[in-house]
């Protein structure tokens, strides 16, 4: 008990079960942590550790009250959830012990109390679902928890059967709000030719590797062809003709003969007649229009190749790339179900950066363009030409699955690659 009004007094405790009254009497000093403490604080080594280092007390030995220069006691924390998320109770012990924290309780791999997940990287795979936009591919759908969210280092790798990966920020993966839950989505996009091959997933930081999920496309197309019943009637389609395309593209690309069904036989040059690539305007002089061709080994490039003259100066045009005195420019990425749809590359003739007076020249092609030229060559290759009987197929199938849902929309306005 303080009596003078002068000083101060900070980081003092007195029994409360032995004193109950005011602990100050009389006068204004200046105080500072002065509390009450019952005798079971005291004897439990809790007094002696907020005393600080100078004080101690023996608690394996039974002794009731902090002394000057007595054992050291530590603070140690005993927690009732497994991220140690809730308040701790406080113990004291001479000994310095970890915090105690309990198990979790996995379920699915993700902790029932706190949502932790098994595998330490905060991932957890929900689900997967079949691409039906036009490309081959498959979704991902993971459960993230906070940390991994937060993490700016954390992304989506795919290797494909190539060996190549793709790489997706988790950041940038796009989500899908389903019943309660929250699913971060990430699509892998594979050639035809791959369909039948392993692709791997794994989630990565930059110091920690999530599991290895495989999987192939070929693999969910067939789920969705065998439970046709859970699914509309254009969803199957579509399902089975990307298999056919995949089955078709792999056998070409590996040399092998693969007969044509009657369905894709009757698919020919007169499928298609009423489609004709357009050209407007003159090109340069010395730069001539060679042809089109569409790469498939991996995503649909329309590729358009040009013939230039030698000794001229192409550094005023954009060319994708070349090959020998062949230029070529490319539009990539362009789905299946908008093959109809025309891309339209320019060639304007500049000096320096300002445009001359000459002419801009222009082609309109689609990819069903390329489709029917092969089809009405007289010496196409057979296998190719099966190859793209079956792509046509895919492309009205995945026509009609995009009618089936209502989205078909009138054409946009044709897209421009300008050599420039």
């Amino acid at each position: 008990m303080c009596v003078t009004p002068q000083g101060s007094i900070s980081h003092c405790w007195y029994n409360s079960d032995v004193f109950g009254g005011n602990a100050f009497a009389a006068g204004e000093a200046d105080r500072e942590t002065v509390e009450g403490k019952n005798t079971a604080a005291f004897a439990s080594g809790e007094v002696a550790y907020l005393l600080g280092e100078a004080w101690g007390q023996d608690l394996e030995n039974g002794q009731e009250n902090p002394t000057l220069g007595g054992v050291k006691v530590y603070e140690n924390k005993i927690y009732s959830r497994c991220d140690a998320g809730d308040t701790p109770t406080l113990v004291y012990s001479n000994t310095k012990e970890a915090d105690m924290i309990p198990a979790h309780t996995y379920a699915y791999g993700r902790c029932k109390v706190c949502g932790a997940y098994k595998n330490q990287v905060g991932v957890h795979l929900a689900g997967h679902s079949l691409t039906l936009d036009g490309d081959i591919g498959v979704h991902f759908y993971m459960e993230l928890d906070s940390r991994l969210l937060a993490n700016e280092h954390a992304y989506m790798r795919f290797t494909l059967p190539n060996g190549q990966t793709q790489q997706i920020p988790v950041s940038d993966a796009k989500t899908d709000q389903v019943d309660e839950g929250t699913y971060y989505v990430f699509t892998c996009r594979v050639a035809a030719k791959e369909m039948t091959s392993e692709i791997t997933a794994q989630i990565c930081t930059d110091t920690l590797q999530g599991p290895v999920y495989s999987f192939t496309v070929q693999d969910y197309a067939k789920y969705i062809c065998n439970n046709s019943a859970e699914y509309s009637t254009e969803a199957a389609a579509l399902a089975e003709a990307m298999l056919q395309y995949g089955a078709y593209a792999k056998a070409y690309f590996e040399g092998t003969a693969l007969a044509p069904t009657a369905a894709m036989e009757a698919v020919t040059a007169d499928t298609l007649s009423e489609l004709m690539p357009g050209s407007s305007g003159t090109l340069p002089e010395g730069i001539t229009y060679y042809g089109t061709t569409l790469l498939l080994e991996s995503n649909t490039v329309l590729r358009h190749y040009f013939r230039v003259e030698p000794g001229f100066d192409v550094s005023q045009y954009a060319f994708t790339g070349s090959k020998g005195n062949y230029y070529y420019i490319d539009t990539a990425g362009i789905s299946v179900n908008r093959f109809r749809i025309p891309v339209s590359v320019s060639v304007t003739e500049q000096t320096g950066f300002q445009q001359s007076s000459g002419s801009k020249w222009s082609l309109s092609y689609s990819p069903l363009y390329y489709l029917r030229s092969v089809l009405g060559a007289e010496n196409t290759d057979p296998e190719l030409k099966h190859l793209v009987q079956a792509m046509y197929l895919f492309h009205r199938a995945a026509l009609d699955y995009e009618m089936s849902l209502g989205e078909i929309t009138p054409e946009p306005p044709v897209a421009e690659a300008e050599l420039s």
